[in-house]
């Protein structure tokens, strides 16, 4: 069996991954940034998530439920969205709907946070006015 552990993941040849499985046992490694699950002599494989996508989508949900630091989580939310695509992009990940999503929320709770803000400042100096 021949392993090769470069900066891409593992690369294992497939044969050599079926001869290791014993049946009904799980097998689960990293091929290029994708995991490899076999159970009952089925390969499944699914790519790795982006952790800077799932961030940039809780960053924000966020953004628009709290009232004030949401700017800043609506910020920080932008930034790692667009890091989130970038890695995607170069590394062939999953969760670019996850990062596309997260930077949507940021900026519509960006615009939301705004508002808010407007609103408040506006409401009072109408009560110094009047």
């Amino acid at each position: 069996m021949k392993l090769d552990n470069s900066d891409e993941g593992m690369v294992v040849d497939f044969k050599d991954i079926c001869s290791l499985v014993d049946g009904g046992h799980y097998l689960r490694g990293v091929i290029h940034n994708k995991s490899i699950l076999k159970k009952g002599g089925y390969f499944m494989e699914t790519n790795q998530t982006s952790t800077h996508s799932i961030l940039s989508l809780t960053l924000g949900v966020l953004a628009i439920l709290i009232p004030f630091i949401g700017i800043g989580t609506g910020i920080a939310g932008v930034v790692l969205s667009k890091k989130a695509s970038t890695e995607i992009r170069k590394t062939n990940q999953g969760g670019k709907g996850m990062a596309v999503s997260g930077m949507i929320l940021s900026i519509a709770g960006i615009i939301l946070q705004l508002l808010v803000l407007l609103s408040i400042i506006t409401f009072m100096m109408l009560i110094d006015a009047g």
